[in-house]
């Protein structure tokens, strides 16, 4: 199983479980997981967080300070409590001999079972090998008598200071002030890492800065000692040590590798990052541990330039090192880091490097998931381009020729990339590295023929690639300019017959988008004659063009003519490619065109079979799978189940509002859908606020005469009549609609 998929079980897991009660919740997890420690493991770790305190979570329950003050403590005199957490207490106590004021940390009574002894005993441990001016200094310890109970503690040096944020802030320091104060933290906590000691729980409040403007490095209470022979840290399975916010991703997932230097050089990233921008990575995920834990599991971290122009640069490079998702990726430890520090204050090159072109291209195609449709990568389908250049003119050509027409074209392939489209997501060439995948393709759009002159089977497939992403992105006059372009010059080279109706099945989808059937219909018929007659067995391509003919013929109304070949791609799927994603399209079309038909029964067995099948294997927010959610959504609102159709639609709402945006094709679909329910449910008046709201941004997009705009003002006119609105039903029935129309 994937690590999203395992994350996955974990999260349905959690949810099913963390509101039972201790035994029953036992009993149930034993059960759901069935034997799988990994699992187990993670959804302990969600329980652990989300009955701790997030401010604290460090294994130990949290306690809360209500323990009488004592006068003295062995050889100290108590003056006031500093601080409290789940473990212990921090008083200010001044010691007799030597006499000097310390900060007295103690474990709470409640708390000093062995398990507690022994992390306190070695944090003294740790904490007695550094030294290190920037690192709180360690006096004494020991075990003292208080009413009879054996008090352990740790006398350390008092440091009297601001956290390093709020510092960096009330005494307004500007960049490099707060990359020194960084630097300084580096270098401490560097002096921790040659020991072979590993904080865990740096943040700002383990970092003060005292009047002098010097750092200290506080708090080693849950660090570990990577050299110590039996390796005692006292962490036990899947428990979360550490304060969440700080946490690094291997940190709530096991799965990525053992806690190292290189976590506590992701804490100081996080440190970094909110010194220099004022806000934290993960702001807005704290509406509950799972969402927390998902987001730092999960989410890329948005740059230091996406805050402001001043931090783009090396500086942006530097931190974002420090920040990568894999470890293996940021700096081997916080003296290497530090270096970069210093090189960037003294205006010296860093040794970091922004991402190469390959690596941003990855990471380019997964920050826009849905935008790059079913391509994992663009580049490596355009890279892809060259294999199919190369095999058709190896039936037509000499070796020779055929090397020296490769390395041309793959010469102007890689220009592409890197000087063309990728270049403007890289800052080493000027590019904004948090470019939407539209402008890139847009900037990189220009001129293209011109690119690739001499050149056209890169052309063709480059075009089909991009092409089909405009068609995503609801520019359909470039999808129209470069899918055409691309199967006009397949048409003229004689490209593979499969590759051909790959192509011709993007522009036939760009028509009935359109709502240019006709021209759809032509198109659609002569790419499944010609596949059929070239004598390609490939079964994929078979349903393929099955269904995008058929999908034509169902805009048409022509349903009866496209049920059998939704059928022959349903019957081909289940015997030739049962686990394919063209049977799953086949079936979740089907299930619509049944719907239409009044077979329910049918219709929703393929629903959820289609379904089902998709989550599984291309994930809730594959676009394809939201297509299927969406037409379950429609079946429940056929057959009157006006709740549960809700229920899926504003969940599939959700999605497309935070992926496609507010003001994508499909998000309007899906509110539309929405608004039909809730006015056949009977709420007219939240409908109407849904369909006045939208229709002229729909419009917009689509233009007046288009089949949806048709259908959303007959929903808009029977939602009128059905609210006894005689007059507003025809008011709608015949005005003329523009962009701005909303009633």
């Amino acid at each position: 199983m994937t690590e999203a998929g395992l994350f996955q079980r974990a999260e349905s897991v959690f949810h099913a479980v963390c509101d039972l009660e201790e035994v029953d919740r036992e009993r149930e997890l034993e059960r759901l997981c069935d034997g799988d420690a990994q699992l187990m493991s993670m959804v302990r770790s969600l329980l652990d967080a989300d009955a701790a305190d997030l401010g604290a979570i460090d294994g130990s329950p949290t306690v809360e300070h209500d323990e009488r003050i004592p006068e003295r403590i062995g050889g100290f005199v108590i003056h006031g409590v500093l601080g409290h957490g789940g473990m212990g207490i921090v008083y200010e106590a001044v010691q007799r001999s030597p006499n000097r004021r310390v900060a007295l940390k103690v474990i709470h009574r409640r708390s000093a079972h062995e398990q507690i002894k022994r992390r306190f005993t070695m944090e003294a441990d740790i904490l007695a090998k550094l030294n290190h001016p920037g690192i709180a200094a360690i006096y004494e310890s020991g075990v003292a008598e208080d009413d009879g109970a054996s008090i352990p503690y740790v006398a350390m040096e008092l440091v009297r200071g601001e956290s390093i944020t709020r510092y960096a802030e009330s005494h307004g320091l500007g960049i490099e002030a707060r990359v020194g104060l960084l630097r300084d933290v580096c270098r401490a906590v560097e002096s921790a890492h040659d020991q072979g000691i590993v904080h865990r729980d740096l943040k700002p409040g383990n970092v003060l800065v005292d009047a002098r403007g010097r750092v200290k490095v506080l708090d080693f209470g849950i660090a570990i000692d990577l050299g110590a022979e039996a390796r005692t840290q006292l962490t036990q399975s899947g428990q979360l040590m550490g304060t969440l916010h700080a946490m690094a991703p291997e940190q709530v997932d096991s799965s990525r590798g053992a806690v190292n230097a290189r976590t506590d050089v992701y804490a100081l990233g996080l440190i970094g990052y909110e010194l220099l921008t004022g806000a934290h990575p993960h702001d807005g995920h704290e509406t509950s541990v799972y969402e927390l834990i998902r987001s730092i599991r999960d989410d890329e971290i948005t740059t230091l330039g996406s805050h402001s122009k001043a931090l783009k640069g090396d500086l942006e490079t530097i931190v974002g090192k420090a920040l990568a998702r894999d470890r293996d990726r940021r700096y081997a430890d916080a003296g290497k880091l530090g270096d970069d520090l210093e090189r960037f204050l003294s205006s010296r090159p860093i040794e970091a490097r922004a991402p190469s072109t390959w690596y941003q291209a990855r990471k380019f195609a997964q920050r826009n998931p849905v935008l790059v449709g079913a391509v994992v990568m663009v580049f490596v389908v355009l890279v892809g381009a060259l294999g199919v250049v190369g095999n058709a003119l190896r039936e037509a050509r000499e070796q020779r020729l055929i090397a020296e027409h490769d390395r041309g074209v793959k010469a102007r392939v890689n220009s592409f990339l890197s000087e063309d489209l990728f270049a403007a997501a890289n800052p080493d060439f000027g590019g904004d590295p948090e470019i939407s995948m539209l402008d890139a393709m847009l900037e990189a759009s220009e001129g293209l023929g011109e690119r690739f002159e001499g050149a056209p089977e890169a052309e063709a497939e480059i075009r089909a690639t991009m092409g089909e992403q405009f068609r995503l992105l609801n520019r359909y006059d470039l999808a129209r300019e470069n899918l055409e372009r691309s199967v006009g010059l397949s048409e003229e080279r004689g490209v593979d017959p499969l590759v051909l109706a790959g192509r011709r099945i993007m522009l036939t989808k760009l028509y009935s988008d359109l709502n240019e059937l006709e021209v759809g219909l032509e198109l659609g018929e002569r790419t499944i004659r010609d596949f059929d007659e070239s004598g390609i067995d490939d079964p994929s391509m078979r349903i393929d063009t099955r269904v995008s003919l058929a999908s034509i013929l169902y805009h048409m109304q022509r349903v009866d003519e496209c049920a059998p070949l939704f059928e022959q791609a349903v019957a081909i799927g289940l015997q030739e490619l049962p686990d394919s994603d063209s049977l799953e399209n086949a079936e979740s079309s089907l299930a619509i065109v049944y719907t239409r038909l009044k077979r329910y029964d049918e219709a929703l067995e393929l629903h959820q079979r289609s379904i089902e099948r998709s989550i599984e294997t291309r994930g809730k927010e594959h676009p394809d799978t939201l297509v299927s959610l969406d037409n379950l959504g429609v079946f429940y609102i056929q057959i009157e189940r006006y709740d549960e159709a809700l229920e899926i639609l504003r969940d599939v709402l959700e999605i497309r509002e935070r992926i496609f945006g507010d003001e994508h094709v499909k998000t309007y679909l899906t509110r539309f859908m929405i608004g039909r329910a809730l006015s056949k449910q009977g709420n007219y008046e939240e409908a109407e606020a849904i369909f006045l709201g939208h229709i002229g941004g729909f419009v917009d997009i689509l233009g007046a005469d288009h089949r949806y705009v048709a259908i959303m003002r007959h929903d808009i006119v029977r939602m009128y009549r059905a609210w006894g609105r005689e007059d507003e039903a025809l008011r709608w029935e015949n005005r003329a609609l523009s962009p701005s129309d909303g009633g």
